[in-house]
């Protein structure tokens, strides 16, 4: 097995601090300036350039603290936030449903071999990180570390302000990255081996409605070990559905057949109202593509059930998935759009008693018996079936979990699988 050298410090480099049970993250490195660790002193960038991991450093008060080179999920976790993040075991959990194979190919190759995430609602940038790292051995390396936001909206829209360009704090480059002023060979591969942003054969779209919220997860990005992962990513500023349709514009895409629009190979949408989103992106996601809808409440992953269902979108749901402090690799819910039997027979019944005889099989299972402790003493857990009709639709709704652990709060992970459009409706 090959185990990498040992690391020692310099500038740009971010370092995790431990004292006991206690971690602190410094800023970017640089020679003169200074961080707090917490009533333990000031430590000195000074003390920690040039010094090996693992090694100790003194503070101010003479406290002894270990350096560390921090982890993914140790930055992600640690770093100031200014919104609620996808923790790291999450953001694990959502990459390993999309299920990423990526290797070095050709850079010539077709675009529509390449493999395009899109990522709505950036947040934090914890998730866009993670989805980074999944796909950066599809990429050789890019030349420079600058990144541009680019706005949905059009010019003359007064919400499509300039946004300045971020850049990454690390080794400093001659050029910062252009791609017109790129030399290129015919195969799009620089004279040193690095490659063209146009050549990429994997990339990951974040998007984010706030300004502020994606300036943040920029440098968050663009600060883990001097920007490793930040060529892997493209920012914008926008709504998802414009997003979409521009895209589509610029692909030559807008008034082709259906069946020839999709340029994605995974969706994410984290956002609210993500069921209004659901047909314009699986317009645009490839047949067998994953879209993943994480939200905060059952009852939004309902919503998208039965958008799917009463607008006979081309996805199919493979799974619904909880997950908080206490799981892991999340609880199976059951949630389907179905009709009761009785209706199907009697028409347009508005009152229907979802008696276990009635209901579809699998609908309404025995309640479930589990044993607390050493009592003996039995519990039942009754069916919850949520009831949700929309105008005439008659779709009734069944939500629980599939286990028999009580329901416990955090998130909710819903999994479909892009169907072809003609099987959609059969």
């Amino acid at each position: 097995m090959y185990i990498k050298p040992a690391h020692f410090y310099i500038e740009g480099d971010r370092a995790l601090l431990r004292y006991k049970e206690t971690a602190f993250l410094t800023k970017a490195l640089q020679l003169g300036k200074t961080n707090t660790a917490a009533d333990h002193g000031q430590i000195s960038h000074d003390h920690i350039i040039g010094k090996q991991v693992r090694d100790l450093v003194t503070t101010s008060k003479g406290v002894k603290l270990r350096v560390h080179l921090p982890t993914l999920e140790e930055y992600v976790t640690l770093t100031p936030r200014i919104v609620t993040p996808i923790y790291p075991k999450y953001a694990n959990l959502i990459v390993s449903l999309l299920d990423i194979h990526v290797t070095h190919r050709d850079p010539t190759a077709e675009r529509s071999t390449v493999l395009e995430i899109l990522e709505a609602g950036t947040g934090h940038g914890g998730l866009t990180l993670h989805l980074a790292r999944a796909i950066h051995a599809a990429n050789l390396p890019l030349l420079g570390k600058r990144h541009t936001v680019t706005s949905v909206q059009g010019k003359n829209d007064p919400s499509a302000q300039s946004i300045p360009a971020t850049t990454v704090a690390g080794p400093k480059m001659e050029t910062p990255f252009t791609q017109d002023s790129d030399i290129l060979d015919d195969s799009g591969t620089r004279i040193d081996g690095s490659i063209s942003k146009s050549h990429r054969q994997a990339v990951i779209h974040s998007l984010e409605l706030s300004p502020s919220h994606l300036h943040h997860a920029i440098k968050l990005v663009e600060g883990f070990r001097h920007g490793q992962y930040a060529d892997d990513v493209e920012f914008y500023v926008g709504d998802v559905s414009a997003w979409i349709d521009k895209q589509l514009i610029q692909r030559g895409l807008h008034g082709a057949e259906i069946k020839n629009k999709a340029f994605l190979s995974h969706v994410i949408l984290d956002l609210p109202g993500s069921q209004s989103h659901l047909e314009k992106a699986a317009s645009v996601l490839h047949v067998n593509g994953t879209l993943i809808v994480f939200n905060p409440s059952i009852t939004q992953i309902i919503a998208c059930v039965k958008e799917i269902k009463l607008n006979m979108l081309p996805l199919e749901l493979d799974r619904i998935l909880e997950v908080d402090q206490g799981m892991v690799g999340g609880r199976e819910w059951d949630v389907r759009a179905m009709k009761p039997r009785a209706l199907a027979r009697a028409g347009a019944e508005k009152n229907v008693n979802l008696d276990e005889d009635r209901a579809p099989t699998g609908a309404s299972d025995q309640g479930l018996t589990e044993d607390v402790g050493d009592s003996g003493v039995e519990t039942r857990q009754n069916d919850t079936i949520q009831e949700f009709v929309k105008g005439e639709s008659e779709w009734y709704m069944v939500c629980r979990p599939k286990f028999t652990q009580r329901w416990s709060g955090g998130g909710f992970v819903g999994v479909w699988k892009k169907m072809r459009h003609d099987l959609a409706r059969e």
